[in-house]
């Protein structure tokens, strides 16, 4: 439980509260939905999706820019995104709609890509990397189409890369 966190600061203490007696009552299990279900949406998503749908909705977007150095196996990365992606169904939810009722549908995971550019490709067409990140971060969602989670990786050498993970509020 949370207060076993906090009773338990060290590690060793930790250990032995889950080593502790069997009789804790465990929460239930999460189950997954069929993908063929049509998920309600909650008020919050309801809220998003309309003003989505009045005036774009950029406004929503969660970014977090990353500079990574080091040798960097990509297809790891890219495997690592999808595994979450697999994890968490919101992040591969679409609102679809149907008699003017918004509902989710989920997507494939296998369909998820990390978006990977070079800087060379980056400066041919945007002139700077910062230009292309303020795009990045602004580039609106198709909540009836797309992934709730972008990754866009810039190749700046064979060290040097630059994560941008965007993700829209209504996940």
């Amino acid at each position: 439980s949370i207060k076993s966190l906090f009773d338990n600061p060290t590690l060793a203490g930790l250990a032995k509260e889950i080593a502790g007696p069997e009789n804790k009552v465990l929460p239930p299990i999460v189950a997954h939905r069929d993908h063929n279900d049509r998920i309600p949406l909650s008020f919050a998503q309801e809220r998003v999706w309309f003003i989505d749908k009045l005036q774009g909705s950029t406004q929503f977007h969660l970014y977090w820019v990353f500079r990574l150095s080091g040798p960097l196996v990509i297809t790891a990365l890219e495997e690592a995104f999808r595994q979450i992606i697999q994890r968490h169904q919101v992040l591969r939810t679409a609102i679809h709609e149907q008699d003017g009722i918004g509902f989710q549908k989920l997507q494939p995971v296998d369909n998820w890509r990390l978006h990977r550019v070079n800087i060379a490709m980056v400066e041919a067409t945007h002139g700077d990397v910062q230009h292309y990140l303020e795009e990045l971060v602004t580039w609106p969602f198709d909540l009836g189409a797309d992934y709730m989670i972008r990754v866009h990786l810039v190749k700046l050498s064979d060290e040097e890369h630059i994560m941008v993970p965007v993700i829209h509020h209504i996940a």
